[in-house]
């Protein structure tokens, strides 16, 4: 069966991560309460229809054996992604690329916020959307002891920006969200997220759990940071762009087909697309125009401040992918990393060897990952591969804090007319 959630606003300050017409996979079970017996062969039974979310339990015990529940969860997730606003993954991340000011950025949920879940937040990439990761979430809810313990997120944000800007508000974004559901910090297993990123959504997600000290500062300038001369907005922006911490409830970063040295599509011409067709948030053009207009000789290079698109950005040789990859990362958080290379027979193998067709199979490992993996697939269709889901599946099992399985018997309700 299918549940849809209803428009109620029960807590405004969770629900604005709720997408209209949220969809839940339910079960009905038909529970016999009591008997009165009658004059003849007859008996009454009194029943209660039960209907049970089975993103949250796969069994119920009665008489103390566990009843295994039949779910379908491919169904509620179908329903909801055939919405007019969600049936068109393509079209919506071309608006999200071109036109940034309008384009709807934020964390969403999938489902109804359970402390007792860790959440896994799904950040896509250059030209995408979180649609990518619908055959994937779907593959992992097929097993209890996914949806039992996790809770699916997505972050969504305008891809033409450089990938800094976009880390920065996630960053932002991640500190509401943890405040709004936690305010008091009792969730334990909120503070265990997972972020897995695809594409340049990996680098968002590794620029949660690093440490900038002045390196990211320093390769704007020299000079002391209070010593720029700014408004206190334009600078509270910029400091939050270059001078960061590591988010201590990041738990563990899955990064996939990840340019962590850049990409070879960001080359001349496809950045004078970018130039042509994508538009900067007005915002920070000015920004940047002024910060370079008051302070003469204040900055040594404004590539960080005037990169004009997220193409830009992501070029092989950039200074900031030499200071990210020598960032001091967050102990306490485990690195993985998946990366594709299409060694089968194709038109891409031929064209661009040792790659995923977008990201060189150089740029995309990750030195220092706890684990890491070669797939054979190319850059959109690695989020799909079986080796890929199977190895976030491994990933997200391993993690200590999960509750056990339920073990089911083989007990049979048997309910008479």
């Amino acid at each position: 069966m299918i549940g849809i959630r209803g428009g109620q606003q029960i807590n405004p300050a969770i629900e604005q991560y709720y997408p209209p017409g949220m969809t839940l996979p339910l079960t009905a079970f038909l529970h016999v309460a009591y008997q009165v017996p009658q004059t003849g062969d007859k008996v009454i039974k009194h029943c209660t229809l039960d209907f049970h979310k089975t993103v949250d339990n796969s069994a119920l015990t009665i008489h103390q054996a566990s009843v295994p529940l039949q779910t379908d969860t491919s169904i509620p997730l179908a329903y909801l992604l055939d919405q007019p606003s969600l049936s068109r993954p393509r079209e919506a991340a071309t608006n999200s690329l071109l036109n940034p000011n309008e384009a709807g950025a934020g964390l969403f949920m999938l489902e109804p916020y359970a402390p007792q879940k860790i959440p896994v937040v799904m950040i896509h990439g250059f030209w995408s959307s979180p649609m990518i990761w619908m055959n994937m979430v779907n593959d992992l809810r097929s097993f209890p002891s996914i949806r039992e313990n996790y809770q699916f997120w997505f972050y969504q944000y305008p891809t033409s920006q450089p990938f800094w800007f976009s880390a920065a508000k996630l960053r932002s974004s991640l500190q509401n969200i943890y405040h709004n559901l936690d305010p008091k910090k009792q969730h334990r297993q909120l503070h265990n997220t997972v972020l897995i990123g695809h594409s340049m959504g990996g680098l968002l997600s590794l620029m949660q759990t690093v440490e900038s000290h002045d390196a990211f500062w320093q390769l704007v300038s020299h000079k002391p940071f209070g010593q720029l001369q700014a408004p206190q907005h334009i600078r509270q922006s910029l400091a939050n762009t270059v001078f960061f911490h590591p988010n201590p409830s990041i738990n563990k970063v899955i990064t996939i087909a990840t340019p962590h040295q850049g990409s070879v599509m960001a080359n001349n011409y496809t950045q004078w697309i970018g130039h042509t067709l994508f538009q900067l948030p007005e915002p920070t053009n000015l920004i940047a125009k002024q910060l370079i207009r008051e302070n003469p000789n204040f900055f040594h290079s404004t590539e960080l401040l005037t990169t004009k698109t997220s193409l830009d950005s992501l070029e092989p040789g950039g200074k900031i992918f030499h200071v990210l990859k020598t960032a001091r990362r967050n102990p306490a958080t485990s690195y993985h990393n998946i990366y594709g290379d299409t060694k089968s027979s194709t038109l891409i193998q031929k064209i661009a060897s040792s790659s995923d067709g977008v990201v060189t199979t150089e740029s995309a490992q990750l030195p220092g990952a706890h684990s890491e993996l070669s797939v054979d697939a190319n850059h959109l269709a690695i989020t799909d591969a079986t080796p890929t889901i199977l190895e976030i599946r491994r990933i997200l099992l391993s993690e200590p804090s999960l509750k056990p399985p339920i073990r089911q018997s083989n007990y049979q309700t048997q309910i008479h007319p």
